[in-house]
């Protein structure tokens, strides 16, 4: 069971994503500067993002959930916000969308925990996104 009353940290994302069928297709947590070692998956694949660089505090989990034929769903629950310019780059051969709707309040600490609602949410359906 998550935690509602704190900020998740990578290891609390991990421990819920192994017990989900998300497992099969999860490649981490990273923060943003971490994503350049990555070489993208040619099938589906998801993943959480922290907005911090690895050197600094963690600040604020966004995550991506990408479909087949490259088309990518990126999440912020703020709402209305492009993906990180890493993210972009590491994803620079898909179709990125992302989400309008704020789901997350500021001054609260729940986006790990929204971002994790969104992939199980992308990993059975699909609601509508903006192109970037």
């Amino acid at each position: 069971m998550l935690p509602w009353n704190r900020a998740l940290t990578n290891i609390d994302i991990l421990k819920f994503i192994v017990q989900t069928p998300l497992k099969s297709i999860f490649r981490g947590t990273f923060s943003r500067d971490e994503l350049v070692k990555l070489k993208p998956k040619k099938c589906s694949e998801a993943g959480i993002i922290n907005l911090s660089k690895s050197y600094e505090k963690g600040s604020h989990w966004t995550a991506w959930f990408k479909h087949p034929k490259n088309i990518v769903c990126y999440f912020d629950s703020f709402g209305d916000l492009r993906p990180p310019k890493e993210l972009v780059d590491y994803l620079s051969n898909c179709t990125i969308y992302y989400n309008v709707n704020r789901e997350q309040q500021f001054n609260t600490i729940c986006c790990g925990q929204l971002c994790l609602c969104f992939l199980l949410r992308e990993f059975f359906t699909n609601f509508s996104y903006e192109s970037v």
